[in-house]
């Protein structure tokens, strides 16, 4: 399903590009696409297309028909929406920007130094193995 949904968005983006057509008839095209891709992608994947050919109701292309146009609508303004609250968000940056510059940053090193003792288990050291396994 995620494929042709990839598919079907590249395909879109790759043949509508450049068009003269309103954009809500380019996005409502690419959604009856995606679901009619979608459609097909799921009686496929249940195993019922081999038995059945796959059939469309009345109601249900009047549903989708109706739904696409519906949802073209609702992304465009939700596009609409988006560009006017970060163009007002811009202009408020303008007028709120804090004047001062931030404070400088001194780096300040440690003059303590802790120095902690490991004990030493093996009298020869910890860097040699066992004297057990040479002898």
């Amino acid at each position: 399903m995620v494929l042709a949904c990839a598919t079907v968005g590249a395909a879109s983006a790759a043949l509508f590009s450049g068009r003269r057509v309103h954009p809500l008839v380019l996005l409502s095209a690419a959604l009856v696409a995606g679901q009619a891709v979608g459609h097909f992608v799921l009686v496929a994947a249940s195993g019922a297309g081999a038995s059945c050919p796959t059939t469309f109701s009345p109601q249900m292309l009047l549903a989708h028909a109706l739904a696409a146009p519906a949802c073209a609508l609702l992304v465009a303004i939700v596009e609409h929406l988006y560009t006017v609250c970060a163009s007002a968000l811009c202009w408020r940056r303008l007028f709120y920007i804090n004047p001062q510059p931030p404070t400088a940053v001194i780096p300040c090193w440690a003059t303590v130094l802790a120095v902690v003792r490991q004990p030493e288990l093996i009298p020869g050291g910890t860097r040699a193995p066992p004297f057990a396994v040479f002898a």
